[in-house]
Parts: structure tokens; C-alpha cells; sequence
């Protein structure tokens, strides 16, 4: 995915599938960094549009999806450094 973003930096579910991989690995400011480079390229996009390589993802559907992750705490509760 990082070499899709290099090849593609308006590229933006790679952008949103870095920032679920960093998510799931407890990394949350990396999380929120591709999250909000995800959003940042979805900014001008008509919500309507249906993103590439989505299977029929729209733009505004994604922008809701990331904004309802940044808004939760993340799912993995720390407790004496082992995840439970």
C-alpha cells in the first residue's frame, strides 16, 4: 500500500487501508495521519463518485466511514501493555 500512495498520493483508499493496518496494530497517530490524508484527498470529491479499485465505494461514503473511525477511541485497550 505504501508503494501505491508513492506511485499515487491522490490515491485515496490506500491512504484509508494504511490507516486500518496502523489502526489494527495500535499505532493510532499513524492511524490518524493516513485517516487524514485520506480525507484530505477526498476534500474536494463530489460524494457521489465512485471511487477506483473500491467496488463501488463512493467518496462521500469513505469521508463518513474515516470520519466515524477518528471520532471513536480505538478499539484496543491498553492494560499493563498487553492488549485484551
Amino acid at each position: 500500500m505504501q508503494r501505491a500512495v508513492y506511485l499515487q498520493p491522490d490515491f485515496a483508499l490506500a491512504h484509508f487501508v494504511l490507516g486500518n493496518f496502523a489502526r489494527a496494530d495500535a499505532r493510532p497517530a499513524e492511524a490518524h495521519r493516513h485517516f487524514a490524508n485520506a480525507l484530505h484527498v477526498l476534500r474536494d470529491c463530489p460524494p457521489d463518485v465512485l471511487l477506483p479499485e473500491s467496488d463501488g465505494l463512493t467518496a462521500g461514503r469513505l469521508v463518513e466511514i474515516i470520519t466515524t473511525l477518528l471520532a471513536r477511541p480505538d478499539r484496543a485497550d491498553h492494560a499493563g501493555g498487553v492488549l485484551k
